[in-house]
């Protein structure tokens, strides 16, 4: 079998979450990969240079875990014990920062598991927004937040007896300028999908809670 290696590397402890990043837009041939060890260290190694990240110390605490990675346009997203982080691309200090508006500051409130970005395929605007995935005791809740962190609409799943297993979400246009339709599909424990849908204000910050089934 034919294998083709373009170049390997040793980190100093075992590698937790890796992703993609692709921040040099005339050099998406170069392969960038942003990593979380074992001891909570973010670091990015690609095929020539190895660079390593840094935490607001009034927000993360040392050994802090990282249950998620993501990288976008604006910089590399995570969530380290509940808490949602930001690196901008443009940050020379390779600092990570508590992520702007209510998703950074919901922390106190919510446990955050998750934070990805929601893109609208069928829209030639370049919008994105943002899902928080959040996991408390007693319910499961979802939370979608434009650029600036502030809320655009969020579902609450409370059921004692179940628990949601799976989920996706998919952002398409309306026919109205600046609103998209958000679906949100949920598998439970009890071997069922839920589909839900809400339409949304991609420019205000009104929080829209009309969810149908």
């Amino acid at each position: 079998m034919f294998k083709c290696v373009i170049f390997s590397f040793i980190t100093s402890h075992p590698i937790m979450k890796i992703s993609p990043r692709y921040s040099k837009p005339n050099q998406l041939e170069q392969c960038e990969i942003v990593a979380v060890l074992v001891n909570g260290d973010v670091i990015i190694v690609s095929s020539n240079e190895r660079e390593s990240f840094s935490f607001d110390q009034s927000i993360v605490q040392s050994g802090a875990l990282c249950s998620s990675l993501h990288t976008c346009n604006a910089g590399i997203i995570a969530t380290y014990s509940g808490t949602a982080l930001l690196c901008k691309h443009t940050d020379d200090s390779h600092t990570f920062k508590l992520f702007p508006g209510y998703i950074g500051l919901c922390g106190k409130e919510v446990w955050i598991k998750s934070l990805s970005t929601l893109h609208n395929s069928q829209s030639e605007k370049n919008n994105v927004l943002y899902l928080a995935e959040c996991q408390m005791d007693c319910y499961w809740k979802v939370i979608i937040a434009n650029c600036i962190g502030d809320v655009l609409t969020e579902f609450s799943f409370q059921n004692l007896s179940l628990r949601v297993t799976a989920y996706c979400a998919v952002l398409l246009p309306t026919k109205e300028d600046n609103y998209s339709n958000v679906y949100l599909i949920l598998a439970t424990s009890d071997n069922n999908l839920h589909l839900l849908q809400c339409t949304i204000n991609n420019s205000t910050q009104i929080v829209s809670t009309h969810w149908k089934l």
